[in-house]
């Protein structure tokens, strides 16, 4: 199965979309990294939900780089159990920065 991978290839293209400022299709590749790693969480909570978390992160930020109100919203979103407490813990600073 592929997915995993295509879920790791997606933040990562979306990081290097957000460091040249093309939010657009940052935005385009983090939500559908976010969708697959929240469907893979299902199968393997714990083996996933690292990559899923990357995934609401890189979302977050580039809301708030473009002004999106939506960013507050995709913070609070509850974290699966198994993120890691380093992962935890950036998204906790991150919500604070943003909201």
């Amino acid at each position: 199965m592929f997915l995993p991978e295509v879920g790791k290839t997606l933040n990562n293209r979306g990081i290097i979309y957000r460091s040249t400022k093309r939010v657009k299709e940052a935005e385009v590749d983090y939500t559908e990294a976010l969708r697959i790693n929240r469907d893979l969480l299902e199968v393997n909570p714990t083996g996933h939900a690292n990559e899923f978390a990357r995934s609401i992160v890189g979302l977050t930020v580039t809301f708030q780089i473009s002004g999106d109100s939506r960013a507050c919203s995709i913070v609070s979103e509850n974290l699966p159990n198994g993120v890691s407490a380093e992962i935890r813990e950036r998204v906790r600073i991150l919500q604070r920065e943003v909201c």
